[in-house]
């Protein structure tokens, strides 16, 4: 009598685990869609060259939409778009196993405004490189004509 009695606890313990494994494997709440979270912008407060409303709408005109699974996007694609942008200097992208997406965003500061003859212009950031000119901000910096 013993025997089976724990003969039955053995079985139902393993027909647990053997489920429970079977559960996690095919079933994952937090692996839905992802969320950005948080976007952090370094010097906001001097520029407005970048702003998050902006960072979304180019995130979703580029390659992140907010409809993709979570094992379908790469976040080292969101962060060489993002570095593509004249006004970015540098950006980092992490996501944690809820599907919460951090942006991390350092923004290039404009030194000098360069305009030429014929009214073309653009900007020299602190590092040296050439920024174009926005459509929505100007920086007050030395202005150069020439």
């Amino acid at each position: 009598m013993n025997f089976m009695y724990n003969f039955i606890r053995f079985s139902c313990g393993v027909i647990l685990i053997i489920l429970m494994i079977i559960i996690s494997l095919y079933w994952n709440p937090y692996s839905s869609n992802y969320i950005i979270s948080e976007v952090n912008i370094e010097n906001l407060e001097v520029q407005k060259f970048v702003t998050e409303k902006k960072v979304f709408h180019y995130l979703d005109s580029t390659v992140f939409q907010r409809s993709l699974h979570m094992d379908s996007i790469c976040l080292n694609d969101i962060e060489f778009s993002l570095d593509q942008n004249d006004y970015i200097h540098k950006s980092q992208v992490s996501s944690d196993f809820f599907g919460n997406v951090e942006i991390d965003i350092t923004v290039r500061k404009p030194v000098a405004r360069f305009i030429d003859s014929m009214s073309i212009g653009f900007y020299i950031d602190s590092c040296g490189d050439i920024m174009s000119l926005s459509n929505d901000y100007t920086s007050r910096v030395i202005l150069i004509s020439g």
